[in-house]
């Protein structure tokens, strides 16, 4: 009995190993996933919604605000907003029936609040009936945002819990082309008008004090690396996130790349500082699968921040001043932050503190103190 027992684990464990994984076995991600199927998908999605924190995402293809079960959605939604949760639609135009699409009342309510609404071009069928929330949580399956699918049709669907997946479908949807865009068959920017950046913006101490982060770059004559590295803190706080989607063709031309390059050559210089600011300074981490989109997460440098004035970030104000005048100016920062200034220490000592070589530290503070050129 047990040699029989033993034959057969044996031939299962050959079987195993002979039997390959699938081809596409690197694309699984780890996920918790619930069944919310019938009649449990709207309670669990109206719980969803009403816990989101961050932002809300939703891909429709029929979407009824004027049915009683979808406008306690709705309403949700708009709650959400009134917390400071980002709320996208992206709507579906494509179907047999103009009755189907509806844009008005409680959708242009909804517009107002500041949800962005993104009508996908009728060249194309939206068929999702998705949902994504606080980039971690996406609800999918055949439910539309209906009457008779919350109330009486039998309806599948589930819940999972992926950051990884969340990911992979937010890239997706913002590759969608929207009405306006079929001539060049380009995805716009998203958003069409981004937020105003925070007075201030918090810039880790570390960036200055540690040798191995702008001083490494100034010696390195990374110009590229330290405004980019700047512009993505401007971003994080512009999204208050510390991860975010990153349009490489929309950075490309904040890094004021020369616009006679080919948009593939800006988007590959782009993703060549990037890989800089990830690799050899370990400020950033870089994830380039997502076509024209990078998905971006600072790093959480240790030791503490100090306040700028959001005033140097603006693209224009950073690619006319150099390297060595964008660290002058950010110890000057660190230091009135501190309670002092720049004219408390000697210029020796100034650059000991913050490993900085005499002649770039001069060359930064002449460059700011000197008149504008007319």
């Amino acid at each position: 009995m047990n040699r029989t027992f033993l034959k057969l684990l044996f031939l299962v464990l050959l079987i195993t190993l002979i039997i390959p994984l699938p081809a596409n076995a690197a694309d699984f991600h780890d996920a918790r996933v619930a069944d919310i199927s019938d009649r449990k998908y709207e309670p669990a999605v109206i719980d969803l919604l009403d816990s989101a924190s961050r932002s809300i995402i939703i891909s429709m293809y029929i979407l009824k605000p004027s049915t009683a079960p979808v406008a306690l959605l709705v309403k949700d939604l708009n709650e959400a907003l009134q917390r400071g949760v980002k709320v996208e639609i992206y709507l579906n135009t494509r179907f047999q029936s103009d009755s189907d699409f509806e844009l008005g009342g409680s959708l242009k309510t909804l517009q107002k609040s500041g949800a962005i609404l993104y009508l996908v071009s009728s060249h194309r069928l939206l068929h999702d009936k998705l949902i994504i929330v606080d980039e971690r949580f996406v609800i999918e399956g055949s439910v539309n945002w209906s009457v008779s699918a919350l109330k009486n049709n039998y309806e599948s669907a589930v819940i999972i819990d992926s950051p990884e997946l969340a990911r992979e479908k937010l890239t997706r949807m913002r590759n969608f082309l929207l009405v306006g865009q079929e001539e060049d068959d380009k995805r716009p920017d998203r958003p069409v008008v981004k937020p105003e950046l925070p007075d201030i913006l918090r810039i880790p101490r570390a960036l200055l004090e540690e040798k191995q982060f702008l001083s490494r770059m100034l010696t390195s004559q990374d110009e590229r690396a330290i405004t980019a590295y700047l512009l993505l803190i401007a971003e994080s706080a512009r999204q208050g996130h510390d991860e975010f989607f990153l349009d490489l063709e929309d950075f490309a031309g904040e890094l004021r790349m020369p616009a006679t390059w080919t948009d593939t050559a800006r988007r590959r210089q782009v993703i060549k500082t990037l890989k800089k600011l990830s690799s050899r300074y370990r400020l950033i981490k870089a994830d380039f699968t997502h076509g024209k989109d990078a998905w971006i997460k600072l790093e959480k440098i240790p030791g503490g921040t100090f306040i700028v004035d959001s005033g140097i970030f603006a693209p224009d104000y950073l690619a006319g001043i150099s390297s060595s005048a964008k660290a002058v100016l950010l110890i000057d920062a660190l230091l009135e932050d501190q309670g002092s200034d720049i004219e408390d220490f000697s210029r020796i000592d100034l650059c000991r503190r913050f490993y900085i070589q005499p002649r770039q530290f001069h060359k930064g503070l002449d460059e700011l103190h000197s008149p504008p050129t007319p």
